[in-house]
């Protein structure tokens, strides 16, 4: 079964997203679990790696995206829905910048939505859980107050 992740940034606008998702992203990486974050263009791709790059002085995040040569060695990848690399699939881990449902969702473990307190992404957000919820995904809500 499928187990997605909402984590809803209260009180915080969809500018908050990269800084939390580079969070999680740490967190991930520090327990070696290697995943894929899906972004909706390649401009979105190139702004999230450039972010991650400059995330922090003291830690790192080793990431790049799909398209490079060394994706099948990078623990984080970047790229976009139907770039998903065969390596994700079998670590099931997604990180869901999309507007749309991942293709592949019965074959990932788990996905994560990062939903800020913006009316269009609540509205998204909730079309999602209602497909997620169809699909007889586990769903866990996540209530992430300020300050990030």
């Amino acid at each position: 079964m499928t187990r997605i992740d909402f984590y809803l940034l209260e009180k915080q606008p969809a500018a908050k997203i990269y800084s939390f998702a580079a969070r999680l992203l740490e967190k991930i990486h520090k327990r070696q679990q290697p995943g894929f974050a899906a972004m909706n263009s390649m401009e979105e791709c190139r702004q999230f790696n450039e972010f991650l790059w400059t995330y922090s002085d003291i830690s790192f995040i080793p990431h790049c995206l799909a398209g490079d040569e060394a994706a099948r060695m990078t623990p984080i990848v970047l790229g976009l829905a139907d770039e998903l690399p065969e390596q994700t699939l079998k670590q099931r881990l997604y990180l869901n910048f999309c507007y749309d449902i991942p293709k592949a969702m019965t074959k990932l473990e788990r996905i994560i939505e990062i939903v800020p307190d913006e009316p269009a992404w609540r509205n998204m957000a909730r079309q999602k859980y209602l497909h997620y919820k169809k699909a007889n995904a586990e769903i866990i809500t996540h209530k992430i107050e300020p300050p990030l």
